[in-house]
């Protein structure tokens, strides 16, 4: 689990940028991978764990489910499944059919489902990724050089 600021278009000032960087309410430093393993995070944190403790005045939150593929590979950019978001007071998940895509791709179904204007600033977001590793990277179908030896 990583927690990033987005704020593409910097429409949040820089002592509000600073403020929601320094903000570890949630449990989380921004930009510091976490482990879901370490202290067994992967029974307490999830989508909706992330999106329900929002405070009213903070940014939107975004919950970005990615998958882990070698910092080689063409494809690491589209590597996001799908988004999920608070819509109305209920978790709304935006897919891209089972098929991965870049968070440009979401940012522009995200900017239907809240009726904005393409003049109008993107606005700023806390995105949480949660990444999981990919049963298809090279490192797992390739054989292991200690294999060749037994």
């Amino acid at each position: 689990v990583t927690k990033t600021l987005y704020d593409p278009e910097n429409t949040l000032s820089k002592r509000e940028q600073r403020r929601l960087l320094a903000d570890r309410s949630d449990g989380f430093c921004a930009d510091v991978p976490y482990s879901m393993n370490k202290h067994e995070r992967w029974d307490k944190i999830n989508a909706s764990s992330l999106l329900n403790n929002q405070k009213p005045s903070s940014p939107e939150r975004m919950v970005i489910s990615r998958s882990d593929v070698p910092f080689a590979s063409p494809c690491r950019v589209g590597t996001i499944s799908n988004v999920k978001v608070i819509d109305d007071g209920a978790i709304a998940t935006v897919s891209a059919g089972g098929k991965r895509k870049p968070l440009s791709y979401f940012n522009g179904q995200l900017r239907e489902r809240m009726n904005l204007d393409k003049e109008e600033p993107e606005p700023a977001r806390v995105h949480f990724s949660i990444t999981t590793s990919s049963p298809s990277s090279p490192c797992l179908t390739k054989k292991s050089s200690r294999s060749q030896y037994i």
